[in-house]
C-alpha cells in the first residue's frame, strides 16, 4: 500500500506545487496590508486573509488544472512521461512568473486607485513606451520589482526541487495492474477537488465571486481577500459582454423623461440635457486659458482643513478667483478629467470615451468657441497619441496640438516629456501667434509632473521646502503655474484672458466611506485679471462636467447646450456622479452613496463621524438619488449611442 501511495508522485507534486504558490500569494497579500493599513481588528483581518486563502485556491485551481491532466494522462503512457513533465515544468515556472508579476503590479495600483488589479490598468496599452517609460524611471516601484524577482527566484528553485522529486518514478504498469483501478478512482478524485477548487463555492446557485469577498464595512478589508489575478480576469470578461460593455442601468426611455424633467428644458425636445442659453449683456471675446493640473487633489493645498498647504501660489491665486470648494471630478483617469472637462459628459463606467472608432463629434467648449471664432489649441507634455488625445481633440475642433514633437529633444527628462514649465514657457510662441490677427483664442494645457516617475526638473530657480520627492513635485507643481502667471503678465492678451485651473482627478486620501473623496476632490478656479472681475467662495456643488457650460456662461454666450453639465452661472446641481471604475458614488449635500459592481451598495451621512451604513433608514432618499443619477449616465450613454452629442453626426432618432 505504501508504495502504490508513493507512485501518485505526480499528484503529490500537483499539491506540493499549490502549496508553494499559496504562501507567495499570501506574501503579496501580506504586503499589501503592510502597506495600507495602520491598525485593524484582528478577527476582521483573520477573515480577510481567509478568503484570500480561498480566492487564491481558485486560482490556483485555474493555473494546476492543465497540468494536472497532462500528468494523469500521462501516467498511463510511460513512453511519453518525460517528454510531457519536461512541458509541465516550464509550464508551470512560466505562468507562476506571470501571475506573480501581476501580483507586484497590483500593490502600487491598489495604492494609486484603491481597487484591485482590473482592466482598466490596460487603458494605455495601445501606448507601451509611454507606459514602460514612466515605470521604469519611477523609482518607488523599485521594490515591488524586487519583490517579484525575488518571489520568482524563490518559486523556481522551490519548483525544481519538487519536480526533480516527481521526475525520478518511473510507474510500470505491466508488472503493477493491480494499481490501475485504484489510481484512476483516485485521479477522478483528484481533478474533481481541482474543479471544485476553480468553482471556490460549493453552493449550487452561483460559483465565487468577487461580492463573495465582501464581509464587512472595512473597505480596504473586503477588497484585501481577492486575488488580483481573479479581479483582473473577471474585469476582461466584463469588457467583452455587452452588458457590462454599455451601460444598462434604467430603461432608456425612462432616463430621457426624467432628464427632461430634471433639466427642466422644453419638453419640445427630443434630447434629453438639450437647453439653449442666451447672452445677458453681449457675448464677450475672452481668450480663455485652462490649466488641468495633474492630480491636484484639493487635500494637497491650503484651501481645506487640514490641507497639506504644497501650493502657496495656487492658494492666493484662490483669494482672487472665483474658488469652487465642493468641485469634484468625473472619474480617477486623466482621460475622464479631459473629456468631462472639455465636453461635459461623466465617466461611464470603464469605457474610454476619446478612442472610440469612429471618433464622435461634441457640441463641447471647442467647437462652440470654434464657431464664435476661436482659434483653439492643446498643449501636452508628451506623446499625443497617449489616450487618443491627438486624434479625438482634431475631430473636435481644435486647431493645433502642441506635444513632445514640438519641444526640443533636450528638454525631453521622462517618459512623460518635458516637465510643466518647459510646456508653458513654449506656448507662448504660439498663443502670442495666434492672438496677433486680434481673434481670441482657447488655450488647453494638460500639466503632468505630478504624476510618477517624478522628476524634478534641474538648473531652475525652485527651492522644495519637503523632503520626500512626492511632495517636492506638487511644489514643483505649483511654482510653474506661477512662473507660468508670471510670464504671462507681460503679454498682449494677458488682460483680455479667463484662466481656469483644475486638476483631472484627485490622489488617495483616508477612505472611510471605501470610496475615495479625496480622489475625485480638486480645486476649480476662475481667474481674470480685468477689474471688473469680482472674485468670491462658491460652496455649492460642482462637477467637473460642469466646468464648460460654466466657462460658455462667464463668458456670457449665446450657446446650446447638449451635455449633462450644468452652467454654474445660471443653474445649481442637487448631486454629483463620481466614477471608479467599478464603483459608483453619488455626492449630495448631506450625504455619500457609494454603489460597487459586486457587493451591496451603502449609504453615509457626510456629517456622521460613525461612518456606518445608514442605507435601510435612508431608504426612500437613496432609491431617488440613485434614480436620477443612474438616468443621467444612461441617458448620456443613449447620447452617445445615437450619435446625438453633435449636431454635425446626429442621425435620426431610431423607430420605435
Amino acid at each position: 500500500m505504501k508504495e502504490f501511495i508513493n507512485s501518485l508522485h505526480h499528484l503529490k507534486y500537483i499539491l506540493l506545487v499549490y502549496l508553494g504558490g499559496l504562501v507567495l500569494f499570501t506574501l503579496f497579500r501580506l504586503v499589501l496590508f503592510i502597506s495600507i493599513v495602520d491598525e485593524s481588528p484582528f478577527n476582521l483581518v483573520l477573515m480577510s486573509f481567509w478568503m484570500g486563502f480561498r480566492f487564491d485556491t481558485v486560482i490556483s485551481g485555474y493555473l494546476l488544472a492543465i497540468p494536472a491532466l497532462l500528468l494523469i494522462v500521462v501516467y498511463y503512457i510511460p513512453f511519453l512521461q518525460k517528454a510531457v513533465k519536461c512541458v509541465v515544468f516550464w509550464f508551470v515556472n512560466v505562468i507562476y512568473s506571470l501571475v506573480f508579476f501581476l501580483s507586484a503590479v497590483d500593490i502600487p495600483y491598489y495604492q494609486h486607485y484603491g481597487s484591485r488589479l482590473n482592466s482598466a490598468s490596460l487603458q494605455w496599452i495601445d501606448s507601451p513606451e509611454i507606459m514602460l517609460g514612466m515605470v521604469a524611471q519611477e523609482i518607488s516601484y523599485l521594490p515591488y520589482f524586487v519583490l517579484w524577482i525575488s518571489v520568482v527566484c524563490g518559486f523556481v528553485f522551490y519548483h525544481r526541487f519538487v519536480y526533480l522529486r516527481m521526475a525520478m518514478y518511473r510507474i510500470n504498469f505491466t508488472k503493477n495492474r493491480k494499481w490501475i483501478p485504484g489510481s484512476i478512482v483516485i485521479s477522478i478524485l483528484f481533478l474533481g477537488v481541482i474543479l471544485l477548487a476553480v468553482r471556490g463555492r460549493i453552493e449550487k446557485k452561483s460559483p465565487i465571486r468577487i461580492g463573495t469577498a465582501y464581509f464587512c464595512n472595512d473597505a480596504f478589508l473586503n477588497q484585501l481577500g481577492l486575488n488580483p489575478i481573479f479581479t483582473f480576469i473577471q474585469s476582461l470578461l466584463d469588457d467583452v459582454d455587452d452588458k457590462y460593455r454599455a451601460l444598462n442601468l434604467v430603461d432608456e426611455n425612462e432616463a430621457i423623461l426624467l432628464c427632461k424633467n430634471l433639466y427642466n428644458h422644453s419638453l419640445d425636445s427630443l434630447l434629453p440635457f438639450e437647453r439653449s442659453f442666451m447672452s445677458r449683456t453681449g457675448e464677450k471675446k475672452t481668450n480663455v486659458v485652462i490649466v488641468i493640473m495633474e492630480s491636484m487633489a484639493m487635500h494637497k493645498t491650503g484651501l481645506v482643513k487640514d490641507g497639506q498647504i504644497l501650493t502657496p501660489f495656487l492658494d492666493s491665486l484662490a483669494g482672487k478667483s472665483i474658488s469652487y470648494s465642493r468641485m469634484y471630478s468625473a472619474g480617477i483617469h486623466t482621460f475622464n478629467g479631459l473629456y468631462a472637462t472639455l465636453f461635459g459628459y461623466p465617466a461611464l463606467k470603464r469605457q474610454h470615451p476619446m478612442n472610440p472608432a469612429p471618433i464622435l463629434s461634441y457640441d463641447g467648449l471647442p467647437s462652440i468657441l470654434k464657431q464664435k471664432g476661436y482659434t483653439n489649441l492643446y498643449f501636452g507634455t508628451h506623446d499625443d497619441q497617449f489616450d487618443n488625445v491627438g486624434g479625438f481633440f482634431r475631430a473636435n475642433g481644435f486647431d493645433r496640438i502642441i506635444s513632445q514633437k514640438d519641444y526640443p529633444s533636450s528638454e525631453i527628462v521622462s517618459a512623460l516629456g518635458v516637465p510643466d514649465h518647459s510646456m508653458f514657457r513654449h506656448s507662448f510662441k504660439y498663443l502670442n501667434e495666434v492672438s496677433q490677427d486680434k481673434s481670441p483664442f482657447l488655450a488647453v494645457f494638460l500639466t503632468a509632473s505630478d504624476h510618477v516617475p517624478y522628476t524634478i526638473p534641474e538648473g531652475i530657480p525652485f527651492y522644495p521646502k519637503s523632503k520626500s520627492s512626492q511632495k517636492q513635485i506638487v511644489e514643483y507643481a505649483d511654482w510653474a503655474l506661477r512662473d507660468f502667471m508670471n510670464h504671462a503678465k507681460l503679454q498682449p492678451w494677458y488682460y483680455n484672458t479667463l484662466f481656469v485651473f483644475l486638476a483631472d482627478h484627485g490622489t488617495q486620501v483616508s477612505n472611510p466611506y471605501g470610496f475615495s473623496l479625496g480622489f475625485h476632490h480638486s480645486p476649480f478656479l476662475i481667474f481674470s485679471p480685468d477689474s471688473s472681475f469680482t472674485s468670491r467662495m462658491d460652496t455649492a456643488l460642482a462637477s467637473q462636467i460642469d466646468v464648460f457650460p460654466s466657462i460658455c456662461g462667464y463668458l456670457d454666450l449665446n450657446y446650446t447646450n447638449r451635455s449633462p453639465g450644468m452652467d454654474l452661472t445660471r443653474e445649481r446641481r442637487n448631486f454629483v456622479i463620481l466614477n471608479e471604475d467599478d464603483k459608483l458614488g453619488i455626492l449630495s449635500d448631506s450625504l455619500l452613496i457609494v454603489i460597487p459592481e459586486y457587493s451591496d451598495s451603502q449609504l453615509f451621512l457626510l456629517d456622521d463621524s460613525s461612518f456606518k451604513n445608514k442605507i435601510s433608514s435612508r431608504a426612500a432618499q437613496y432609491e431617488f438619488l440613485k434614480r436620477q443619477a443612474f438616468s443621467v449616465l444612461q441617458a448620456s450613454q443613449w447620447m452617445i449611442q445615437h450619435r446625438k452629442t453633435s449636431r454635425t453626426t446626429e442621425k435620426s432618432l431610431p423607430s420605435k
